[in-house]
């Protein structure tokens, strides 16, 4: 813990739910407490209805922590708007920021609008990736107000995380997420797999989550033939989802672009190699800074098959050793490290 630390309150509207920004939330909020003790503080909806009172607590806590030189740290761009009305009212307020990604691109022009004229009045903002630092730059942010800041493990997390073998009769492919467009399952499976399934007949692939893209793609499965080689799962209990990771042979996240949407990290990259399970990804957004290339994983060309064919090859015939990506992700996501950074770069330069 820092002490004399001014007090910093933490504004989010991510405290509930499942997903990458409410992970990230969850783990920045652990850190802060842990590296600022009871000078952070946190501010945000529990419940549904929580969100109509949300915005004018946010702003009457800001107004107190501003006056007595506190910072407010807000935790994503959709809250923007926040920053503009307190530093209106207290022109010397110390305000910073998250930015994710999707939270910078949504495309609705009131959106964007919103966007332009509240940034400015950001101090400083940590982007999980030079992706979003860049969206952020294409909307008028200079690039002395921005510093990229990954997402993290959690350092307690370590300990219960060991590399586990099991009995296979072929490769266990996998892919954890939102089953929306962007994450290019589909694509993967019409284009993809297969190649793959003629190469290895024992070939597993096992996709877990669920969205609009769910009846698509189980349509997709059955018509193929594919309900051998292909399982769905979804509502997995924590323990499940990391017995796969731990069990699988690699984790593919094939994304595809999307106009007005964008992936800002890629966290399910940092969770599966933090349990020595390489990745494969498509080279876009914000996922070319969750993977460390030959190191926890490779790149393929976004929407190339031939490249993703190759990708897959290279980690079935020469895979990467548990402990040595285990060790490399925690070189560079520990949380412990990135809390640092929030504190050298983003508080303590205000």
């Amino acid at each position: 813990m820092i002490p004399g630390m001014r007090q910093v309150l933490f504004l989010t509207r991510k405290r509930r739910g499942r997903g990458g920004m409410q992970q990230y939330t969850q783990d920045l909020w652990v850190s802060l407490q842990l590296l600022y003790g009871s000078d952070a503080k946190l501010l945000g909806p529990r419940t549904r209805s929580g969100f109509l009172l949300f915005p004018i607590l946010a702003v009457l806590q800001s107004i107190f922590v501003a006056r007595k030189g506190g910072i407010i740290h807000i935790g994503d761009m959709g809250l923007s708007p926040l920053a503009r009305l307190i530093r209106w009212l207290v022109p010397n307020a110390r305000i910073t920021a998250t930015a994710f990604g999707l939270d910078v691109v949504y495309p609705k022009s009131w959106y964007q609008w919103l966007l332009r004229h509240s940034a400015p009045a950001l101090d400083r903002i940590a982007c999980i990736s030079n992706a979003t630092a860049v969206a952020l730059q294409e909307r008028g942010v200079p690039a002395t107000h921005l510093v990229v800041i990954p997402c993290g493990i959690k350092a307690e997390e370590k300990s219960s995380l060991q590399p586990s073998a099991s009995v296979k009769n072929g490769p266990h492919l996998l892919s954890i997420g939102r089953l929306i467009p962007r994450k290019g399952i589909v694509w993967f499976l019409t284009a993809v797999l297969p190649t793959l399934l003629e190469e290895y007949p024992a070939l597993t692939y096992t996709v877990v989550g669920t969205g609009k893209m769910e009846r698509l793609i189980k349509k997709l499965v059955h018509n193929k033939g594919l309900d051998t080689a292909v399982f769905l799962k979804e509502n997995l209990s924590d323990a499940e989802r990391n017995q796969l990771l731990l069990t699988s042979d690699v984790l593919v996240v094939p994304n595809i672009p999307i106009q007005g949407d964008m992936e800002g990290f890629g966290i399910v990259c940092i969770e599966a190699t933090s349990r020595g399970l390489p990745v494969i990804a498509s080279r876009i957004e914000g996922l070319q800074d969750a993977i460390l290339e030959g190191q926890t994983g490779l790149f393929f060309r976004p929407e190339d098959p031939e490249d993703c064919l190759r990708a897959v090859h290279v980690l079935l015939r020469h895979p990467f050793g548990r402990a040595s990506v285990i060790r490399t992700t925690y070189e560079h996501y520990d949380w412990d490290m990135l809390i640092q950074r929030y504190h050298h770069e983003l508080f303590s330069t205000l």
